[in-house]
């Protein structure tokens, strides 16, 4: 249980508008194809699973406005913004220049390039 109630797997639980990083709790935000990990004070990073395997969105081209709009579709109400150079993921690059409609519902209904 966070300090705004407990966060379901989906991020739809609990007090999500109001969630801030800190260094004690990372949102718990994961669906069937993407996720949030490596959490820390200046944000988190997106990583997709294609054929089986977790791998990482890369910023570069990731358009301005997606992290609001994917923060939305994993339940985080208050959207989300994007974080330049948070740093080098783990594992293959699966996706990069993404760029989202405002109604899209998962990092696979974005346009990116593979």
């Amino acid at each position: 249980e966070g300090p705004n109630g407990t966060l379901g797997t989906d991020g739809g639980e609990g007090n999500v508008v109001s969630w801030q990083a800190s260094r004690y709790q990372c949102p718990t935000a994961e669906t069937d194809t993407m996720r949030l990990a490596a959490c820390s004070s200046r944000g988190c990073r997106l990583e997709v699973v294609f054929e089986g395997t977790w791998g990482t969105v890369c910023s570069q081209g990731f358009a301005e406005g997606n992290a609001d709009i994917l923060c939305k579709a994993f339940g985080f109400l208050g959207g989300g913004t994007t974080v330049r150079n948070f740093g080098k993921g783990s594992g293959k690059i699966w996706l990069e220049d993404v760029k989202c409609a405002a109604d899209a519902g998962d990092v696979g209904d974005c346009a990116h390039e593979p």
